[in-house]
């Protein structure tokens, strides 16, 4: 059997469900013994077989029934002290062995019990298996919830979309509409749903063109955003041709392995819509009996569940003839059945007998009593039912169970005289007291038959106007409610005139609202005013607490903290308005600089960077960093370490970066010389262009000057090159030669530019959205967008237009050189009217819509009719490259749309469907040294895109160096980003591994690296902060909407002294609970609170680390480094955040 026929390499197979537990062939019974193959997997080239091995059954024993064995599913739910918290429940109650169940939707993620909160903690017991004999038990067990600390409202910020309709000439065609109103800043929106195709105003129907200011679809930003769609007046519209309703059927057959019918077909559906659902199953009979033979189910030929196609869609179920079976001892079931006759009193049969019941077993319930005609005819005779002979209804006994219906003659009739069929009306009036008429009356039946019920209650007025006047409903004259009679029934509504009312006074309700502002030190409004209350009745409680941000950022940028409040944020409702004001003072930071010894000794006057700034400013103070300096003490020293961040964003109160420095004693030596290189890196610090040596050798305290050296520009040529501008400097441009190399190092940074390609009419309206093709792309790179013009194109309301942009407009627009900001390119198209015209484009984007290349026409505008076929298209674009996203490669995985068919009316559309390539990613080891490679490389198995080479990681002293002193390698580098994004090409990262000779005074280095990796998917957050001892570790993002990784890393840890001495770095669980995760202001301490609260929210696996097996360095014996490392993955699991 073909389980599947043709399909792509990759697609998932399961032939299991064709897999028969017995097989009937030549009178022998065949069971099922083994597989021979991959019975699930995923379709190879060629053809993948699996074999099912089948052993003939023995002559089967004396049937004994079995004895069928059955258990329930208990859930308890207790306390980590085994105490009840609330009644068990049976999830599954005498279900037989083997029976699958699922108690996972009966797990509470809280219980509240005598006041105290409960979280669920873990299981005992299996949650999702199947029933075993007995009571299987699962216990969910809970810890109780500490009392929480006070819960700091986040600052919410917030925004609307509003919705404005105006023509070309910016008139308001009809009112604006507030399509979001107030919603968190993030928040998706989509106004599509408000976009009218035409609108009426002033008996003028206007046609919808254009969308302008910001996206129809979008996230909500903070503020208003607005969106406004452009009419224009609409001609003489074309005559409307109703779209023609594409519909089919589904007809089943029955017919046996020859193809002969044994049933008549039956029709499922009937002329249905095509892609109405179907599903054929409760028509597929399991035997069927035909010409003395019994045929059994065996195979389905067509789709048995699906939906509609045009055209018959036919499913043959296809049956084999059951052999004979050889003797088999049945056990002993006594059967009966049950027959229907028909007679008359004198015993003679008017209609032939029924079978109600046949061959069924006996204590089976029946009820013949559907079978009871009320008149039988026969020979021109007619006969009534009289008796019944027989037990009607009841259940089956052995043998055949008889009842007899028993009829009578009926007397031949008198000749008919028809009835006289007597009628009535009802008529209802309206009258005062006096018997004057206040309303016309009403025929409330007409002409009814006599006895036909009626009700007038409902035309019954509570209350009639006239002449000025207004009556009440008094009374009743007739009968309201009844059946009608012969000739008028008459019901009169009598009214009685309303007294004039006296003046109505309303009461005097008195009401009041509280309304909470929110101001600055200067009682300026910083946050929009929040209503607790409007217009609510005196005394009513009112609370503002909860709206009190201790933090929030104001309307004007600014960051403020809760300072005093003004007025009663308790209290009841008083007359009039109660403003409850808050007040709060902006915060500000500073970033001072300071440069110290070994010993903390301040060696320079301190250096302030930023004075009372908003918080967020950027700051960097790498440009203050000394290599060497001459202290307040006339010493000279050379840079040794930082404490703290050299570049981040202002915090509050005052950030201090600490430059320690250590003293370099100056000794005589002949070979004491310096040398001093000039480095140009970007702002990552990679190197971008040839390093210079500007003094090589020379003394120290020769003066050196390298501001000449200092390039304002640096391009890099080719198709991949870009533009850089000078941003800052690392290191001093003008010093003093010290002993060793002093390195200078300019920082460029890359100005980025777009290119947009927009769709306009002769007058330079927009006629489809712009598209951007090159989005915030390296300046000096060349650009080649000429997948987007199109030499036709649709709008919205199906009108069409076609390309007028001459072949030397279009090159000249396509091609060019990528520049700082935005550059627009227009190509120009002219409306084309003509009906009955349409045109086939193809579309190429990934499963999550991400658009790899601009819209490409296969068949172009022109009559429709037209037959296609461009299956073939699959080989011309089997392969796609997308330039703007690092030369990513992308295989075709699926063509959704006709690729052979009919041309229709308009823009036709074929969806080509993609998914990632990546190259394959090597890992080196290689020493600095000798340039030799110390392990044998390793190349990372495929992974979707997003690579990690943490855990290939090697420690130096895994290397031996051959010498004495040192024994093993010491340092070690790596030349690119170990977590990462791949893209088509292959990629190397390589670790390089060094060591330095003993120094004359015997000192030692020991560094501890650690790196945080955490792979999500599903699970979304907006910031992402790791710190160690308050210290903010540097993060990075990789990797798109397909896949998430986050990387944070830093130095936990560096020591400096004598060999021998201690080196007091921190033990495994003293880096495990400093540190600190920030997740969007939620505030995690220790690596353990991070995993619970993860836990809570999306499924995880167990981490994969290092720090496992560390243990810290005792003392010093050299330079050292260790580097340590956690990698956590965790997927879309459990609801709720993110």
């Amino acid at each position: 059997m073909i389980a599947v026929s043709n399909a792509n390499v990759g697609t998932g197979y399961d032939t299991s469900s064709l897999r028969d537990a017995t097989i009937e062939k030549d009178d022998k019974t065949y069971h099922y013994a083994s597989t021979s193959g991959v019975e699930t997997g995923t379709v190879a080239e060629g053809v993948t077989e699996i074999t099912y091995i089948y052993d003939e059954n023995p002559t089967p024993p004396p049937v004994i029934p079995p004895v069928v064995k059955q258990g329930s599913v208990q859930v308890h739910y207790r306390n980590s002290a085994g105490e009840e918290l609330k009644p068990s429940v049976i999830a599954v109650s005498n279900a037989n062995v083997g029976t699958g169940y699922d108690t996972s939707s009966l797990r509470d993620a809280t219980i509240e019990k005598d006041g105290k909160t409960y979280h669920y903690a873990s299981t005992s017991g299996v949650e999702t298996g199947t029933v075993a004999e007995g009571v299987t038990e699962i216990t969910y067990i809970y810890d109780e919830n500490p009392t929480p600390p006070p819960v700091i409202p986040p600052v919410v910020r917030q925004g609307s979309v509003q919705v404005h309709y105006r023509n070309s000439a910016g008139e308001e065609l009809k009112p604006s509409v507030i399509a979001v109103s107030n919603a968190n800043v993030g928040t998706g929106y989509d106004t599509s749903s408000l976009r009218d195709a035409t609108i009426e105003k002033m008996a003028t129907t206007y046609l919808i063109i254009v969308v302008h200011f910001s996206v129809e679809t979008g996230t909500v930003a903070e503020g208003v955003t607005e969106i406004t769609y452009i009419y224009d007046e609409n001609p003489t519209p074309p005559p409307v041709i109703p779209p023609v309703v594409k519909q089919g059927s589904v007809q089943v057959h029955y017919r046996n392995s020859a193809g002969e019918e044994l049933k008549p077909s039956v029709i499922a559906v009937s002329n249905a819509n095509v892609g109405t659902g179907y599903d054929t199953s409760s028509l597929r009979d399991a035997t069927i009996e035909k010409d003395g033979k019994t045929y059994h189910y065996a195979s389905t030929s067509g789709v048995e569940t699906g939906t509609v196609a045009e055209g018959v869609t036919e499913i043959t179920y296809i049956y084999d003839e059951n052999p004979t079976p050889p003797p088999v001892i049945p056990p002993v079931v006594k059967q009966g059945s049950v027959q229907v006759h028909y007679r008359n009193s004198a015993g003679e049969e008017l209609k032939p007998s029924v079978i109600a019941v046949s061959n069924a077993n006996v204590g089976t319930g029946y009820d013949t009593s559907s079978l009871r005609d009320a008149t039988i005819e026969k020979d021109g005779k007619t006969y009534h039912y009289a008796s019944t002979s027989g037990v009607e209804t009841g259940t089956v006994a052995e043998g055949v169970t008889e009842i007899t219906y028993i009829y009578d003659e009926n007397p031949t009739p008198p000749p008919v005289i028809p009835p006289v069929v007597k009628q009535g009306s009802v008529q209802v009036h309206y009258r005062n007291s006096a018997g004057e008429e206040l309303k016309p009356s009403v025929i409330a039946v007409s002409n009814a038959n006599v006895g036909t019920g009626y009700d007038t209650s409902s035309l019954r007025d509570a209350t009639i106007e006239k002449d000025g006047k207004t009556y009440h409903y008094a009374s009743t004259s007739g009968v309201e409610t009844g059946t009608v009679a012969e000739g008028v029934t008459e019901i009169t509504y009598i009214y009685d005139e309303n007294p004039t009312p006296p003046p109505v006074i309303p009461p005097v309700v008195k009401q009041g609202s509280v309304l909470v502002k929110y101001v600055n030190e200067s009682g300026q409004e910083i946050k929009a005013q929040a209503t607790v209350g409007t217009d609510v009745p005196l005394g009513t409680a009112y609370d503002t607490r909860s709206l009190r941000d201790e933090t929030l950022t104001g309307t004007d940028g600014k960051t403020y903290r809760y300072k005093s409040t003004i007025g009663n944020e308790q209290g009841q409702v008083s007359e009039g308005t109660t403003t409850v004001t808050y007040v709060y003072k902006e915060t500000k930071g500073s970033v001072l600089v300071k440069y110290v010894n070994e010993s903390g000794q301040e060696i320079k006057a301190q250096a302030t960077v930023e004075t009372d700034v908003p918080l967020g400013t950027a700051y960097d103070t790498r440009s203050l960093r000394d290599e060497t300096l001459t202290g307040t003490d006339g010493k000279t020293y050379r840079y040794k370490s930082t404490i703290g961040n050299e570049q981040g964003q202002v915090s509050e109160g005052t950030t201090t970066v600490t430059y320690v420095y250590k003293e370099k004693v100056q000794t005589p030596s002949a070979e004491g010389k310096g040398t001093v290189i000039v480095k140009y890196v970007d702002e990552t610090g990679q190197e971008i262009w040839p390093s210079e040596t500007a003094l090589t050798n020379v003394p120290p305290g020769t003066h050196y000057d390298v501001s000449d050296k200092k390039l304002p520009m640096i391009t890099i040529t080719g198709p991949s090159g870009r533009m850089y501008r000078y941003k800052s400097v690392i290191g001093s441009e003008t010093g003093q030669v010290v002993e060793g190399t002093t390195t200078i190092a300019f920082v460029y940074e890359s100005p980025k530019g777009s290119v947009i390609v927009k769709y306009v009419d002769e007058a330079g309206h927009a006629i489809i959205p712009s598209v951007t093709a090159v989005d915030n792309e390296p300046v000096g790179r060349y650009y080649n967008i000429s997948d987007y013009p199109r030499n036709t194109i649709t709008d919205n309301t199906g009108r069409h237009y076609q390309l007028i942009s001459t072949q030397e407009q279009i090159m000249s627009l396509i091609y060019g050189m990528i520049e700082e900001g935005t550059k627009e390119v227009s190509l120009v198209y002219r409306a084309n009217q003509k009906a009955n015209q349409g045109y086939l484009v193809a579309v190429f984007e990934t499963r999550l819509g991400k658009k790899l290349r601009g819209e490409a026409e296969i068949l172009p505008f022109g009559d429709t009719g037209r037959t296609y076929d461009v299956t073939m298209n699959r080989l011309v674009y089997k392969t796609m490259i997308d330039y703007k996203d690092g030369n990513r490669a992308y295989r075709l995985v699926e063509v959704v749309g006709d690729e052979k068919g009919t041309l229709q009316e308009g823009r036709q559309v074929l969806r080509y469907i993609y998914e990632s390539m990546y190259g394959n990613l090597k890992v080196r080891y290689i020493s600095r040294k000798t340039g030799q490679e110390l392990a044998p490389s390793v190349t990372l198995p495929y992974s979707g895109g997003l690579y990690n080479t943490l855990k290939y990681r090697k420690d130096p002293s895994e290397f031996s160096t051959g010498l004495s002193n040192p024994a093993a390698y010491q340092t070690m580098t790596v030349d690119q980003p170990e977590i990462g994004q791949l893209d088509s090409n292959d990629m190397t990262v390589t670790y390089y591994y060094d060591y330095d000779f003993p120094e004359t005074e015997m000192t030692g280095k020991h560094t501890i690296n650690y790196t945080f990796n955490l792979n999500t998917t599903g699970f979304y957050y907006s910031t992402f902060k790791v710190f160690y001892k308050g210290q903010e570790l540097t993060t990075m993002n990789v990797g798109d909407e397909e896949s998430h990784s986050f990387v944070a890393s830093g130095k936990l840890f560096y020591g400096e002294g004598a060999v021998g001495s201690a080196t007091q770095a921190p033990t495994k669980e003293e880096i495990l609970t400093n540190l600190t995760f920030e997740i969007d202001g939620i505030v995690l301490h220790g690596f353990e609170e991070f995993r619970e609260f993860m836990s809570d929210f999306v499924e995880g696996a167990a981490p994969m680390d290092n720090i496992a097996n560390y243990t810290p360095k005792q003392i010093y014996t050299g330079n050292t480094t260790v580097n340590l490392y956690q990698i956590l993955t965790y997927s879309r699991g459990k609801g709720g955040w993110g």
